[in-house]
């Protein structure tokens, strides 16, 4: 589901760029994969506060 990036070693901030909009067909799209990698975050964020 979630595709790694070239900038992969940047953080998963980086893996939606304005090319990222134009390929999935529109920000709707490219926004739902935003909220999807903050999730992400979130949950790795509370595993490491462990």
């Amino acid at each position: 589901m979630l595709s790694l990036d070239r900038d992969s070693n940047r953080g998963v901030v980086r893996w939606i760029s304005r090319d990222d909009f134009a390929s999935v067909g529109g920000w709707p799209v490219a926004q739902m994969r935003l909220d999807i990698n903050a999730l992400a975050m979130l949950l790795l964020a509370i595993q490491m506060s462990r």
